[in-house]
């Protein structure tokens, strides 16, 4: 799906509703709207390439309830926080990891 079948979800899709702050903060964020989003398990993913098996950037933003967001990589929790600290929180783990590769 692109971003703007995620930016405008169906509303029974109640995992797209309930990520709809994080999605918008997101798609916000030139670095990231160049990326592919997804969705696994009610989790936001970002891809690096298209199709299904390209590589995941292994850093998920969950619904964690009020507005606020999980973010993890690669099982490891890294914070829990509303929309725009979730997504600084993403490009950091993101630079984090391009730095170390």
């Amino acid at each position: 799906m692109t971003w703007r079948g995620y930016l405008d979800p169906n509303p029974r899709a109640r995992h797209l509703i309930r990520l709809r702050d994080v999605l918008e903060a997101a798609y916000a964020e030139p670095r990231l709207r160049a990326l592919l989003p997804f969705t696994s398990h009610e989790a936001l993913g970002f891809r690096t390439t298209i199709g299904s098996s390209g590589p995941t950037l292994g850093i998920s933003v969950v619904p964690h309830g009020d507005d606020r967001y999980r973010v993890v990589q690669h099982g490891c929790e890294l914070g829990i926080t509303d929309s725009a600290g979730a997504v600084a929180l993403v490009l950091s783990a993101w630079d984090g990891a391009s730095a170390r590769a």
